[in-house]
């Protein structure tokens, strides 16, 4: 299952552009498994050490929304409205709401 969390970090990935990224992610100490996220000024970019999935342009038209939407809800589960595709009938996939509040 795509999980909403799961899509966002692929989206926001820049491995996919073709360049290496480390120092992306650090543990707060030896003893603890508690990864943070660390800064972008902090990452280490190595360029084109393998063949992109996405080109630079589209990556970085996606960060731009991204910037321009970023007071959305991160758990926003309407990120794929409109591009999922029923496989039997070919129609687009919508999202309801059900009595519970929980949509599905």
């Amino acid at each position: 299952m795509w999980d909403p969390s799961t899509i966002d970090e692929i989206l926001k990935n820049p491995n996919y552009t073709g360049n290496m990224t480390q120092n992306r992610r650090k543990k707060i100490n030896y003893k603890s498994k508690k990864v943070v996220k660390t800064n972008p000024e902090e990452w280490i970019v190595v360029k084109d050490t393998h063949e992109p999935i996405i080109d630079k342009r589209t990556f970085e038209l996606v960060q731009k929304l991204y910037s321009k939407n970023k007071n959305m809800s991160k758990s926003n589960s309407l990120l794929l409205r409109g591009f999922l595709i029923c496989k039997e009938c070919g129609h687009k996939l919508g999202i309801n709401k059900s009595r519970d509040k929980k949509r599905h």
